[in-house]
């Protein structure tokens, strides 16, 4: 994030205050100025429990769980949904920190592209989606061992934003289907194009949930 300051002028022991203009620039930022979000607790900004079947009515979502998320710094919960028959999950975390800077060190020190060696990175997409309001963001495919992958297909897409002091965490997972006896692996999986519909509906959500407080009048 570039830091731009107007100079500082001096005249008659009067000096003006640097203004510090901060603008999200290059990939996986923000297309809009975000001002101060307000402070919700994480259960506001999760999407409700009925969010993923409002959305995508054809394609037989349902909520499966809500759960904290434990050992973690702050505020952090996690809901999940499944199709009917289990062919998919959609997790939503949300993890609030205590600060802006505390959020982007979380960031930047739990990125999903090397956080589980169980799911390592195979694409990197972030530059192919641009968020409605958030700081930083990223878009990965981690399929594990022994799967294909590609931007047509891949079987565990994650989204990993940050909007001020909260982190987002959107992961994607095919269902397991049988692989011989007494095995299974995951499912083929879905394109990119689709994982970003899903992010899109769930960063819009984030993003209205805590959109700064308007400063117009009437």
């Amino acid at each position: 994030m570039t830091q731009i300051t107007c100079p500082r002028l001096l005249q008659a022991k009067t000096v003006l205050v640097t203004v510090v203009l901060l603008i999200p620039l290059g990939c996986g930022h923000s297309s809009e100025t975000v001002g101060e979000r307000p402070v919700l607790p994480v259960d506001r900004v999760l999407a409700s429990p009925g969010f993923a079947a409002q959305q995508w009515p054809h394609e037989g979502w349902e909520l499966y769980n809500t759960v904290s998320v434990p050992l973690s710094k702050g505020e952090h919960r996690s809901r999940r949904w499944a199709t009917e028959n289990r062919s998919a999950t959609l997790d939503q975390a949300i993890h609030r920190l205590a600060n802006d800077g505390a959020a982007h060190a979380t960031f930047r020190q739990e990125d999903p592209r090397s956080y589980d060696e169980d799911f390592p990175m195979r694409i990197d997409a972030s530059s192919r989606y641009h968020s409605v309001s958030a700081d930083e963001s990223r878009v990965y495919c981690l399929a594990p061992d022994g799967s294909r992958w590609s931007l047509e297909q891949c079987n565990a897409w994650t989204y990993w934003a940050r909007y001020g002091q909260y982190v987002l965490r959107l992961d994607y997972t095919a269902g397991l289907e049988p692989a011989g006896s007494d095995t299974s692996v995951l499912g083929s999986g879905i394109s990119m194009t689709k994982f970003l519909d899903y992010v899109y509906a769930f960063d819009k959500q984030v993003s209205g949930t805590l959109r700064a407080p308007s400063t117009t009048g009437p």
